[in-house]
């Protein structure tokens, strides 16, 4: 599971603001929906893997998201 955050707050701003973000949808799985949490990992990206350009507002909003892998 990974987020990711445009470039606006800055570097190390999105990265904490990522963090947060994946935190709280972990918790959530694991609360709300009973997904053990030893079948997750999660890690915040920050800014580093943009979908869109970070100068427009809608590549910025694209660029708010969580992802979730299947391994």
């Amino acid at each position: 599971m990974g987020v990711s955050f445009e470039v606006v707050a800055g570097g190390a701003g999105n990265r904490v603001l990522s963090d947060h973000r994946v935190t709280a949808v972990k918790d959530a799985l694991t609360a709300r929906y009973g997904v053990a949490a030893s079948r997750l990992t999660a890690g915040g990206a920050g800014d580093s893997q943009p979908l869109e350009t970070n100068s427009t507002l809608e590549g910025r909003a694209r660029n708010r998201r969580v992802e979730l892998t299947r391994d």
